[in-house]
């Protein structure tokens, strides 16, 4: 299923829109899709060598997401980041506490090349000298 997060400008460019499905859900419940989609992406990405060319996606989603905010409210893309700041944080209240919600966006999207196996992998595969291979074809 297609999102449709941006549109194809006749001069080719990509510009990002408003989902006029969200407006309307809270805006808190906006910033958590918006939050689903961009870690899923980031998850899916986060093997690559090249991950910096994601910026311009992250871009299209942060932008799309104040796209929505401003439909759902009736304000201008300006006022949404002077209402929500620039990190667009949503502040609500729920079983009278006050909470907030930030739009999910990485400081860096350089590749992390920590490679950790945790314990589901005891043994150094280095220091195995014999391999066996048991085959169920016999």
């Amino acid at each position: 299923m297609e999102q449709k997060f941006a549109v194809r400008t006749i001069g080719n460019l990509v510009r990002p829109i408003g989902m006029t499905k969200f407006i309307y859900l809270p805006s808190e419940d906006i910033i958590l899709r918006y939050n689903a989609v961009i870690s899923g992406i980031l998850n899916y990405y986060s093997s690559v060598e090249n991950r910096n060319q994601l910026s311009y996606v992250m871009w299209i989603l942060k932008f799309s997401a104040v796209f929505t905010l401003a439909r759902k409210l009736r304000l201008s893309p300006r006022q949404v980041f002077k209402k929500f700041g620039k990190a667009i944080t949503v502040k609500f209240e729920k079983e009278k506490t006050s909470k907030s919600i930030t739009l999910l966006y990485p400081n860096t999207l350089s590749r992390n090349r920590t490679f950790n196996l945790g314990k589901y992998f005891t043994i150094d595969p280095f220091k195995v000298k014999r391999y066996n291979v048991i085959s169920q074809h016999s």
